[in-house]
């Protein structure tokens, strides 16, 4: 009884979720996180090759030390702290409107659980671009050079910056290959930007 108490609890507050579009919400802070992740992940990793580094631990920890830090500390917790604000706020609008207090509702439950959800998708966005280090600790492991270690983790960042486009593509019910390459030409864009930086200085 206890299990599908549970159950019916939990589906119950995804129906919820559905409705306040709490979904949306989350959704948008994940695709704009990991762009966001994927743009400074580019910036770095041709930035470190500007000053002349040939260490691939310095390109590792200096992508995980930034995305890790917003990951947590921006996209988690300060996340969490302004949804948290926005849904306590909310309950009490409702029970001023409805002379009565929320305590022991699902909907008191509920507020609680959104903060956590939303934070959580949205700390993901930032973690999904450390997918791009892969080639840099094969590198580190001897597997492949530096140099094309450095290439291929820049053109798996683009790579991962034009699947964010085909999915916001499939959302908007558009062109999946339009939206893909259209994300693919920013991601692209600031690569080149930051190259020819890198040789006029």
């Amino acid at each position: 009884m206890g299990l599908l108490k549970s159950i019916e609890k939990t589906k119950k507050m995804l129906g919820m979720m559905e409705n306040v579009d709490v979904k949306s919400i989350a959704r948008r802070l994940f695709v704009m996180n990991s762009f966001d992740g994927l743009l400074t992940s580019i910036g770095v990793i041709i930035g470190t090759h500007i000053s002349g580094s040939k260490d691939p631990i310095v390109y590792i920890w200096a992508i995980v030390g930034g995305i890790i830090t917003v990951g947590i500390f921006s996209n988690f917790i300060g996340v969490y702290m302004t949804e948290r604000a926005e849904r306590i706020n909310e309950v009490k609008e409702i029970e001023k409107h409805l002379l009565t207090e929320l305590k022991n509702t699902y909907y008191e439950v509920f507020i609680k659980l959104v903060p956590i959800y939303i934070a959580t998708w949205s700390m993901m966005g930032a973690l999904f671009s450390l997918i791009s280090i892969l080639p840099l600790i094969l590198s580190l492991k001897g597997v492949i050079l530096l140099d094309h270690s450095l290439i291929s983790s820049v053109v798996m960042s683009n790579i991962q910056i034009a699947f964010i486009g085909a999915y916001l593509g499939k959302i908007s019910k558009e062109s999946v290959i339009k939206e893909a390459a259209r994300f693919s030409l920013i991601g692209l864009s600031a690569t080149a930007f930051l190259y020819i930086v890198s040789y006029v200085f």
